[in-house]
């Protein structure tokens, strides 16, 4: 779930990279894919590790916040 939230996060907010790379298409289009689908994807993966520990760190009491937080 953590790296699927990631993904999409970063696939919205970084939209503008593809547009940069359009505006010398001729130069750069063949970037374009990496850029707007592979820069989400290996940034989604800090997102995906964050779920990961804190999952593994969760419990059932008051740890619970400190895992969310240095987690």
């Amino acid at each position: 779930v953590g790296w699927w939230f990631g993904f999409g996060y970063f696939l919205a907010g970084l939209w503008w990279i593809g547009s940069a790379l359009l505006v010398e298409a001729d130069s750069f289009a063949w970037a374009l894919p990496f850029a707007v689908v592979g820069i989400p994807f290996m940034l989604a993966f800090f997102y995906g590790f964050a779920a990961i520990v804190a999952r593994l760190l969760w419990s059932n009491d008051i740890g619970r916040i400190a895992a969310l937080a240095f987690g």
